[in-house]
């Protein structure tokens, strides 16, 4: 459950990079912040009864 956190989260600040035109290399920075997150979301496993706890 963790790495769909990171997921969502990765994907909420690629999209807060791409409202943000006007200043390119902050749309970069949060373009490569947000993928990085949603990769290390994908490799992230736990089981579900850890989360519980």
């Amino acid at each position: 459950m963790r790495g769909v956190k990171y997921q969502i989260l990765g994907l909420g600040i690629i999209l807060l990079g791409m409202t943000v035109p006007s200043v390119s290399h902050i749309s970069y920075i949060c373009g490569a912040l947000g993928f990085g997150l949603a990769v290390i979301g994908c490799f992230c496993m736990r089981d579900m009864e850890s989360d519980a706890e």
